[in-house]
C-alpha cells in the first residue's frame, strides 16, 4: 500500500489547523501562501479521487491532515530543480530563455526553506517566468515576442505549463501520478485543464500537484 493510501487510516479526525487568511477580493474561501491564493480544504471541495473506494469522511481527513502544510512557489522551484538536477547556472539560463535576468543571490534564496537564513519568497510572476523558460528550454522558443507571465498562478496553471513543457499526453500524466500512488481517471485529469467557468472544471489542490512533482522526479531524475 502506498504512502498516500496509507494516510487514509492514520487518524480518525482531522488535525486542527490555523484559520485561513481570507483574500481581499471579497470572494472568501481562500488562503494566501507566498503570493498564491490557496482554496480551503473542506469536505465539500476535497479533490482527492473518490474512485479509489474510500469513504468521503476519510477523504476529508487526508485533505486536512495527511499532506502537511500547503505548498508554496519555493517548494515547486525546489522540486523541479531536484527532478532535473539543475544547478544555479542552468536555472539562470532558464530564466534568460524567458527574457528575464535573475541573479545567483535570488536563485539561492528561492531554493532555501522558510526557516533557513537568506530565504527569499518566490512570487507568482517569478515562478511563471521560470516555467515559461522551462517550456522554451524543453520545447524550443516560438517565434515572436515572449508571452507575458501571469501575475497570479493557480495549481491548474502550473500543471498545464508542466504538461506543455514536458510534452505529456494524458496517459503520461496519469502514469506519473501513479508513481506517487495517486490514481486518477482521464475524466478527473481533464477537469484540471478546463476553463474555470466550465461546469466540470476542478481545482488542482496541493496534494495532486505535490504528487505530480514527485512522479516527475521519479521519472526524469533516473534518466
Amino acid at each position: 500500500m502506498g504512502d498516500v493510501a496509507r494516510a487514509y487510516f492514520i487518524a480518525a479526525s482531522p488535525t486542527p489547523q490555523s484559520p485561513p487568511v481570507s483574500s481581499d477580493n471579497g470572494e472568501g474561501g481562500e488562503e494566501k501562501t507566498a503570493g498564491r491564493a490557496r482554496p480551503n480544504r473542506d469536505k465539500k471541495s476535497c479533490p482527492f479521487p473518490t474512485t479509489m473506494g474510500y469513504k468521503k469522511e476519510t477523504t476529508t481527513t487526508l485533505c486536512n491532515s495527511a499532506q502537511g502544510s500547503p505548498m508554496n512557489n519555493n517548494d515547486i522551484l525546489r522540486s523541479l530543480r531536484h527532478a532535473f538536477a539543475w544547478n544555479e547556472a542552468k536555472m539562470l539560463a532558464i530564466f534568460a530563455l524567458a527574457e528575464h535576468r535573475a541573479t545567483g543571490e535570488q536563485i539561492s534564496g528561492w531554493l532555501k526553506k522558510e526557516d533557513e537564513p537568506g530565504y527569499l519568497p518566490c512570487s507568482d510572476t517569478q515562478l511563471a517566468i521560470f516555467l515559461n523558460g522551462v517550456i522554451n528550454e524543453k520545447r524550443g522558443k516560438k517565434e515572436g515576442p515572449q508571452s507575458q507571465p501571469e501575475q497570479r498562478l493557480t495549481n491548474n496553471i502550473i500543471l498545464r505549463k508542466l504538461k506543455i513543457a514536458l510534452n505529456l499526453r494524458d496517459e503520461d500524466m496519469l502514469a506519473i501520478l501513479a508513481l506517487a500512488d495517486m490514481r486518477l481517471s482521464k475524466h478527473e485529469l481533464s477537469a484540471f485543464f478546463r476553463r474555470p467557468d466550465h461546469p466540470h472544471y476542478r481545482e488542482c489542490k496541493d496534494q495532486i500537484l505535490r504528487g505530480f512533482l514527485k512522479g516527475v522526479g521519479l521519472t526524469y531524475r533516473s534518466e
